[in-house]
């Protein structure tokens, strides 16, 4: 947590983020970045186009547990967790995202996320529906000229 701190303070970021492992309850652990060489990368978003790209290469990594936030950036986008929906904090990520300009990245693994093979993201159903979301969201973006034509909280919810 001190790394993506000290990443938030020194770049002045919005948001900061971290590698991950997976655990398998096999006891194998794998990830991307499973070899870190701690190289720290700096996105700075002055643009539609710039957020647009940015947005479209990292859609797929939405979950809220790798990234340190910036508590006057969430409060000013007066986002909430939506309710009653499956994949709350995939929308939730994205809608975020939409909206940032600046973001840090280590490639170093702060984050162990644990692989429980009976879990509701593990099941077959949930799978398939989360990469339907996801390719539905990725067509609705290349298809838009800039982000903010999309109404992104009625745009996530209503596809997620």
């Amino acid at each position: 947590m001190e790394e993506l701190l000290l990443l938030s303070l020194v770049w002045g970021v919005q948001i900061s983020e971290c590698g991950i492992k997976r655990q398998y309850p096999d006891d194998e652990v794998s990830g991307r970045d499973s070899e870190p060489t701690g190289k720290k990368t700096l996105f700075i978003m002055d643009s539609e186009d710039d957020r647009k790209a940015f947005f479209l290469s990292n859609a797929w990594e939405t979950s809220v547990w790798r990234r340190l936030y910036v508590r006057t950036f969430l409060d000013g986008l007066n986002l909430r967790f939506p309710e009653n929906m499956r994949m709350e904090d995939t929308a939730y990520t994205l809608s975020v995202l939409m909206e940032c300009s600046s973001l840090a990245r280590t490639d170093k693994c702060l984050y162990l996320y644990y692989i429980n093979p009976e879990s509701t993201m593990n099941s077959e159903k949930t799978k398939d529906y989360y990469m339907e979301s996801h390719y539905s969201l990725f067509f609705r973006l290349i298809t838009v000229k800039k982000l903010s034509e999309l109404n992104h909280r009625h745009t996530l919810i209503g596809i997620f």
